[in-house]
This record gives C-alpha cells, structure tokens and sequence, in this order.
C-alpha cells in the first residue's frame, strides 16, 4: 500500500489531507477513486468542478510515485500556493526521498527544501552537521536553517546573517555593510517596530593585489567567518561561516 501525503519516508505536502491508495510503483494515484476529498469531504466529478477545487486548495487530482532500484522514491505532487501567477495554475513539487533519511524537494518556484529523517544529514560542509534538521534554499539564494536546538539561522546573498534562538521573538540581524547586528523589537504598548543594537563584529576590508576585488570578512568570536568577494566586473561570491 502506497500512503501519499502521509507518513512513512515521505515529507507531508503544503496541503494537509492524508490520500491513500493501492497501487503498484511509477503509476499516478487517482484521488476520483478515493473515499476521501477536500476538506468538504465529497469529490469534484466535472472537469470545472476539479478545476475550481485545484484553484481553490492546490491539490492535484493525482500523485505521480516512482520506486527505483536502490530505495529512491520520487513523487510529484503540489507545492505552494501560488494564487498571484498570471496564468492561475499552483506550483509543482518533485520530492526525491533517499534510503540515508535525506528527503530533497524541488519546487517549480525555485525554492529547494532538504529535511532529514533517522538521523540523516543535511549539510556538506563540515561543520556540526548532525543539529541541522532542515536547509531552504530560496530562489534569489537565501538560505534558512532549522536546527535541532530550535534556533533558526538564515543566511543571505550578500552575506547579511540573522539568527533566532528558540523562544526568543525577534531575529539579531549582522550587516556584511557594517558589522553591526542588530534586533527588531515591538513596542508592547503602541506596537511601533525599532532596531536596536546589539553588538558588532570585527569587519576588515582587503584589496586583492591581483584581480582588484574587494574582499570583505566579518571575524565571529567562535573564530568563524563570513566572507564576500566583490569581483570588478559587479559579480558576488559569498562564503558565509559554516561554509554554505
């Protein structure tokens, strides 16, 4: 029996209902032949009806599930909601589940989502690689990780950093520009937003002799280091501390 959207190896999809279905690997599960549909319990029967169901939630009417030799298991299925695209239609997800735990998802928006079961690995970078559950790669190249310990770390393209621990509430923000981090805090009366500082980093700014880059290395006090290079012709290479 194939659980499509359920548990097992396999990621919950962005929609919450649990289909499931006997059917033999690389066939695509037919959700008209299910009991079960939408959160109103019955199954759109017309072409217009599934329309306006897949317009409305971004549930296909079927999964396509694929088992290779190895223990590899593809599934296409929805994404996220996409309901401001101009053509109408939602995103498609091509979900890659590996025997290691590694569950890779490739989203038709660009993003790209690494979780981790039984104690798989995201990272390859060598550092404490076992405390991270989760990585996002987004579309314009920010990275999100969720760690064991709860915190969330986000790194962005231009070697900006924030980082939240569990139960705090706001995210300290270190500026590539400046060194500066900073943290976003709400009035608990009148609810207006400041950002107030909270520390600096040691920031150094090194001209490469040969090519003219400008090299700019943020120095952490765990010794870790995140560095931008600044080519001449305008490109960017980021390395952010922990190797991402």
């Amino acid at each position: 029996e194939i659980m499509v959207g359920g548990g097992g190896a396999e990621a919950a999809p962005e929609t919450s209902k649990q289909r499931r279905g006997s059917r033999s690997s690389k066939q695509a599960v037919d959700l008209d032949e299910l009991t079960e549909y939408g959160d109103e319990g019955k199954k759109p029967k017309t072409d217009k009806e599934k329309r306006e169901h897949y317009v409305k939630t971004g549930e296909f009417s079927s999964w396509y599930v694929g088992d290779f030799e190895g223990g590899v298991r593809i599934v296409a299925c929805e994404g996220s909601l996409a309901p401001k695209k101009p053509d109408g239609f939602h995103t498609i997800t091509l979900r890659h589940t590996f025997p290691s735990g590694l569950i890779v998802s490739n989203c038709s928006d660009g993003t790209v989502r690494m979780d981790v079961v039984n104690g798989a690995h995201v990272s390859v970078f060598g550092d404490k690689v076992s405390e991270e559950l989760c990585r996002i790669v987004q579309s314009k190249g920010t990275v999100i990780r969720h760690l064991r310990d709860g915190s969330t770390h986000i790194m962005y393209a231009d070697g900006t950093y924030a980082v939240k621990a569990k139960g705090e509430q706001g995210f300290a923000v270190t500026s590539i520009a400046s060194g500066i981090t900073k943290k976003k805090e709400a009035d608990p009366f009148n609810g207006k937003v400041t950002w107030t500082e909270t520390g600096r980093v040691k920031r150094t700014v090194e001209i490469d002799p040969e090519t003219k880059a400008e090299i700019v290395t943020l120095h952490f006090a765990d010794d870790c280091r995140t560095r931008a290079v600044k080519n001449v012709d305008g490109s960017v290479l980021v390395v952010h501390s922990e190797g991402t």
